[in-house]
């Protein structure tokens, strides 16, 4: 297995948890801003679930435990992150395919 499997391995792995409800996306920001996951498992975590939700940002917000009302903190930690959802999209497009 590669670094790039391991990699989606693990961000998978995360992202079950989320679903499952045992972590929410502001424990997976602590996690990337403390350097435990990198960028790029990051976005696989927020492809995972765009693919899940027809690629709607908002549609993430229940599986990933973020309120209504922090949706625009959500949006703009990922723009901060240089992360756009044109970007996740095409990543889940791959996912899908």
């Amino acid at each position: 297995m590669g670094v790039e499997e391991k990699l989606e391995w693990h961000s998978k792995r995360i992202f079950k948890e989320m679903k499952e409800g045992r972590m929410s996306f502001w424990d997976i920001r602590k996690a990337y801003l403390s350097h435990e996951i990198n960028k790029y498992q990051l976005e696989e975590i927020i492809s995972f679930g765009l693919k899940e939700c027809n690629g709607s940002l908002k549609g993430v917000l229940p599986i990933f435990k973020i309120e209504e009302k922090d949706y625009k903190k959500f949006h703009d930690f990922l723009r901060k992150q240089g992360i756009t959802i044109k970007e996740l999209n095409n990543r889940r497009n791959k996912i899908g395919s």
